[in-house]
């Protein structure tokens, strides 16, 4: 990336973001209420973000429900600390608070695929050293 990306938010900064919340304890994350889980994408597509292939927009508001020291062990990542420079450097806005009563969407059904054998394989017999 280069300097004109800095004061601008990317995917990967969403990423760097809803990781640092996971590793700090979050129990659950919403990027502008899109809810994230276990097999959640944020993804670029163009000068676009996506979360799970819908859209989001500025400003991006990221909410995370966890233990009561979440927002204090965030603003302690390495990721907190990297966004409050930007803030200084770039003129981003970004900011951590704490509430009381926070209530995130509903995460989406998981797409899981699984493969399943297929009903006419056979075990093919192996041969052994020595054709024994």
């Amino acid at each position: 990336a280069g300097k004109q990306d800095l004061g601008r938010v990317l995917d990967r900064d969403l990423q760097e973001i809803a990781n640092a919340l996971w590793s700090a304890g979050a129990e659950a994350i919403s990027i502008n209420d899109q809810r994230l889980t276990a097999t959640s994408t944020i993804r670029a597509a163009g000068s676009a973000i996506l979360v799970d292939f819908r859209p989001v927009n500025r400003p991006y508001v990221v909410r995370a429900i966890g233990p009561d020291d979440l927002d204090d062990d965030f603003k302690d990542s390495d990721t907190a600390r990297l966004f409050r420079a930007l803030v200084e450097d770039e003129g981003m806005s970004f900011s951590v608070r704490q509430v009381d009563d926070l209530t995130l969407p509903a995460a989406s059904d998981p797409h899981l695929r699984f493969a399943t054998p297929s009903p006419t394989a056979t075990p093919t017999p192996r041969a052994t050293e020595g054709g024994k």
